[in-house]
């Protein structure tokens, strides 16, 4: 924020975190399961809750991971 040094503002984009959240849980098993368990697998995190646990997550590694953090003050949620 150019009007108050030193402040810095992040906005979780929670579709981002979706689909990167999908990534990591589905592409270790693309090659390893049949394609047809893939898709399932896609399909059944491709809801609204997959979107909402992604963004939680991203929160929650603010929350827990010291280095995520380093370097700030405070954190204001």
């Amino acid at each position: 924020m150019p009007d108050v040094p030193g402040l810095f503002a992040l906005n979780i984009d929670p579709v981002q975190a979706a689909a990167a959240y999908r990534v990591k849980l589905v592409d270790p098993y693309r090659g390893i399961l049949p394609e047809a368990a893939v898709r399932s697998m896609e399909e059944q995190l491709s809801g609204a809750c997959t979107v909402e646990i992604a963004a939680f997550n991203e929160f929650a590694t603010l929350m827990g991971n010291p280095a995520a953090v380093e370097g700030f003050d405070h954190i204001i949620f």
